[in-house]
């Protein structure tokens, strides 16, 4: 594979293309690059962005919505949505066994775990969800989801759904007991750049996770992402189970009421950010409190510490932040950039990094940062 000598590549999502920091073609494979290629390049202490091209050859970016699950861009209804995703299966309760003659070289005899039972898919018989107490209710993908066909009548659209587990510390993957269906709703005007606002709405089997919905901020030029809790509105709300029409589409008002809360919110503590004097000398300063690195680190942690620091500094310089030259609001959409974008190696799990630090580590980064300039304005 063709490298640049700082380490640092940036392909397209098809991986045919390999570009230098700066978006120029450095090299054409025969062949796709393999994930393979790609995750020892990254396990040698390097970083990868995945980039995609217009019609034009312009440099663009694949929002992270659109790298997990299926696109859902013509559904217009929650019954279609889950059966084009393979989400309209049922879920059964069923009583935990173990076969307490394992190991002994004996048939098996299966015998029932007192008072704790899994959740069952039925039409794959793959067991979804364990340690389930005898009082805990199956509510089904249908039902769970009831209110989104009210969110579309009021502009709201689908976008992705797809169930999801998760690796363990061994690299095994847990089952798909996770449901994830992103809807997004009008964009919205934030200092002359157009935002995307997401619904990202999570569900689940396993008693990890229970119904919520996650307000997620896209800026539409570069796809990237903000996902953070803001003084006066939160970005994550749970959600009863609804059973009439009428606590459905009062469901659906309260998320959009929220959203534009939200939204609103987000834009005055954007214009805040945007006339905060922040230089790039202390962003680079920042940088290094952000990602530090010691003497007690291996070599391979300190060099891909280094090039984690080194992929913030070209976020920070790309050209579209110009507008916003030493600014705290430019330092904001740098570290919103390498979390949305760049990828870290996952083992055992198919997920998207990207995914990962956006919705389910609620990208820590940038969340550090956003308090660090807070309390300096």
């Amino acid at each position: 594979m063709t490298t640049t000598n700082n380490n640092f590549i940036v392909m397209n999502s098809a991986n045919t293309e390999i570009l230098d920091a700066s978006g120029k073609v450095i090299h054409f494979p025969q062949t796709e690059t393999t994930s393979q290629e790609v995750s020892d390049f990254v396990n040698a202490g390097k970083t990868v962005q995945h980039t995609t091209f217009d019609t034009n050859g312009l440099k663009t970016r694949e929002a992270f919505v659109k790298e997990f699950g299926t696109d859902l861009s013509q559904i217009t209804s929650l019954e279609a949505a889950l059966k084009l995703s393979g989400l309209d299966f049922s879920v059964k309760k069923v009583p935990a066994t173990v076969n307490i003659n394992d190991g002994l070289g004996m048939p098996p005899r299966f015998v029932k775990v007192p008072n704790v039972y899994f959740a069952m898919r039925e039409d794959t018989r793959e067991i979804i969800g364990t340690d389930l107490s005898e009082d805990y209710e199956i509510i089904q993908n249908i039902e769970s989801f009831n209110f989104l066909d009210s969110l579309v009548e009021d502009g709201a659209k689908f976008v992705t759904a797809t169930a999801y587990g998760g690796s363990t510390r061994k690299g095994k993957e847990r089952p798909n007991s996770k449901i994830m269906i992103c809807m997004e709703a009008p964009k919205v005007s934030i200092l002359h750049d157009e935002y995307t606002p997401y619904f990202m709405f999570r569900n689940g089997f396993d008693k990890t996770i229970s119904l919520t919905c996650c307000f997620v901020s896209m800026r539409v030029f570069c796809a990237n992402a903000i996902n953070r809790a803001l003084r006066g509105a939160q970005n994550k709300i749970s959600i009863r189970h609804t059973k009439t029409m009428r606590d459905r589409i009062d469901t659906a008002h309260m998320l959009l009421s929220s959203n534009t809360d939200y939204m609103n919110i987000l834009s005055t503590q954007s214009e805040l950010m945007a006339l905060k004097p922040f230089t790039e000398n202390e962003f680079n300063e920042w940088i290094t409190k952000l990602v530090p690195i010691n003497d007690e680190m291996s070599p391979s942690v300190i060099l891909r510490k280094e090039n984690m620091r080194e992929a913030l500094m070209v976020a920070y310089r790309q050209d579209d932040l110009n507008n916003y030259s030493d600014s705290a609001y430019r330092a904001i959409q740098a570290v919103s950039d390498f979390e949305s974008h760049f990828v870290g190696q996952q083992r055992g799990s198919g997920i998207p990094t990207s995914f990962r630090n956006i919705i389910e580590k609620e990208m820590p980064l940038l969340n550090k940062t956003w308090d660090m300039l807070l309390e300096a304005v």
